[in-house]
């Protein structure tokens, strides 16, 4: 029987200090992190890793906005970033997150998501599929 996804929390608190290095970077604060949108950001992760499907909604889930009220969290404005790699490291998801937020305007609604003035909080999840993959969800709310 295959292994089941497997957590990196370290790596998914390396992309939430760089995440918020860039803001610094244009001006802007820090977003706060969200045990909330951490939790619709690993359900994502896992219905993904189990549809094999790279989607912000795959077959039989809820939309974005409806996955994180079933957190529990009142919310306004949501966002989600989606990546993966076929590397499971530290670099590997730095690498990602770079790469949304070098996004050029007209196709840069991840680096859009990352400068978000709407919203003040971010959940971010890491999971690696049995076959080495990482996936890669922030999710973003006020």
């Amino acid at each position: 029987m295959a292994a089941g996804p497997v957590s990196n929390a370290g790596i998914a608190n390396a992309v939430f200090n760089q995440l918020n290095a860039e803001r610094r970077s244009m001006g802007l604060g820090p977003l706060a992190r969200s045990s909330q949108l951490n939790s619709s950001a690993h359900a994502h992760n896992l219905a993904m890793v189990a549809t094999k499907t790279f989607a912000h909604q795959v077959s039989g889930e809820a939309g974005l906005g409806s996955r994180v009220s079933a957190t529990g969290l009142s919310w306004s404005w949501v966002g989600e970033n989606i990546a993966w790699s076929s590397v499971t490291s530290t670099s590997a998801a730095l690498s990602l997150e770079t790469s949304m937020f070098n996004e050029k305007p007209g196709s840069d609604g991840h680096r859009q998501n990352i400068l978000t003035t709407k919203g003040t909080m971010v959940g971010i999840d890491v999971v690696t599929d049995s076959t080495g993959k990482m996936w890669l969800t922030e999710d973003f709310g006020n």
